[in-house]
């Protein structure tokens, strides 16, 4: 799944295509810089031709620099 993962979109409208991904032992996590003062109500993580491969909802108010991280737990000899 992590190689599948092209972009973020928050809030529905925001994309964000400068991600970082590793691999941490049995978990994969996807981090992205967020605009801002840009307030987090929902994320989605999406593969290249933009289908949502996960979602959530959150309520995270607006600062500077914020940072977010995504840990998804990995099954062994599967989706990488």
């Amino acid at each position: 799944m992590l190689d599948d993962v092209k972009a973020v979109r928050l809030n529905g409208s925001i994309l964000i295509q400068d991600i970082e991904k590793q691999v941490c032992g049995t978990s994969a996590v996807v981090k992205y810089l967020v605009p801002d003062w840009t307030p987090v109500k929902s994320y989605e993580l999406l593969d290249e031709s933009g289908n949502v491969l996960t979602k959530a909802s959150m309520d995270i108010p607006g600062a500077m620099r914020t940072v977010l991280a995504h840990t998804i737990p990995l099954k062994e000899g599967g989706n990488s």
